[in-house]
């Protein structure tokens, strides 16, 4: 035979949860309102500025710039092709995979800061403004890069907003290529003297962390919810006990009662016996 006492058992829980919820509907409605509230402000904050997530997402933005030098164009296959000048008097030319770290740290400085944040405001605690240089392919991660030295860095922002992030990395790449030109003005460098510098992607975003405001909302609302449950069919239960003591100190005296006639039971065939020999020994003594 099947055992049904775990279903039963389970449908006694539940009957016994629903008979607690519609005796207290006041304070489980009460629970619900919390768990709301509750659930609301555990992930989320009322400013001035509106309603914000305590634990915003977080938005990767960035912009390729690529670096040339006028003396060895990356389409030629000679240096100084066309002036046919001879290979061994063309002046060294510059290392600009070495000279991408370089500029990555003058991306990344507070000169270059705050210029971008005198065009679109001041950047945010959140808010990251740095570079890298690329040693792999365009679909490659640099958090393995490789060992090839490529006159290319990244320009990369973090902000709570798409828009933000592309904001930012637009306008430090803006910056920066003004600021190359401004510096090599001042060093008053001849036009073949100047590296070059040009976008080769465009500035974008993409979500690097969704943020656990909602999660933490979700998760705070139903352990609400569960001390309300619990909270409810204790006090169901505690008043059952205290409006039925009839019925309680009924079940205890049948306890207790129960045990006698079973001794009675027991004793029957003993006390069959003595009760016999009595009668025996006094129709002896009558005789």
């Amino acid at each position: 035979m099947l055992d049904t006492k775990p279903k039963e058992t389970l449908s006694m829980d539940l009957s016994l949860v629903g008979r607690a919820v519609r005796q207290n509907k006041t304070l489980v409605a009460l629970g619900v309102v919390l768990a709301i509230v509750g659930g609301f402000f555990a992930g989320y904050a009322v400013s001035s500025e509106g309603v914000e997530p305590r634990t915003p997402p977080d938005y990767r933005g960035s912009v390729t710039l690529m670096f040339n030098n006028p003396n060895l164009s990356i389409y030629a296959s000679e240096i100084n092709a066309e002036g046919g000048a001879d290979v061994a008097a063309v002046p060294q030319n510059a290392n600009l995979a070495q000279l991408a770290i370089v500029y990555a740290w003058v991306i990344s400085g507070d000169d270059i800061r705050s210029q971008v944040e005198a065009r679109i405001g001041d950047l945010g605690p959140e808010e990251v403004l740095t570079a890298q240089r690329r040693s792999t392919q365009p679909t490659g991660s640099e958090e393995f890069g490789s060992g090839n030295a490529l006159p290319i860095l990244d320009i990369i922002t973090t902000a709570t907003s798409a828009e933000r992030a592309t904001e930012i990395a637009d306008a430090a790449a803006a910056v920066f290529m003004d600021y190359l030109v401004s510096q090599q003005t001042v060093d008053e460098l001849a036009p073949g003297e100047r590296v070059g510098a040009s976008i080769l992607r465009n500035p974008s975003a993409t979500l690097e962390d969704a943020g656990s405001s909602l999660t933490s909302s979700i998760l705070v609302a139903l352990a609400i919810l569960l001390a309300t449950l619990v909270l409810v069919v204790y006090r169901t239960n505690v008043r059952q006990a205290r409006t039925d003591p009839a019925s309680a100190a009924g079940g205890s005296t049948g306890a207790h009662a129960s045990p006698a006639p079973n001794r009675r039971a027991d004793r029957g065939a003993w006390d069959d016996q003595e009760e016999g020999r009595a009668t025996a020994l006094a129709g002896r003594g009558a005789e």
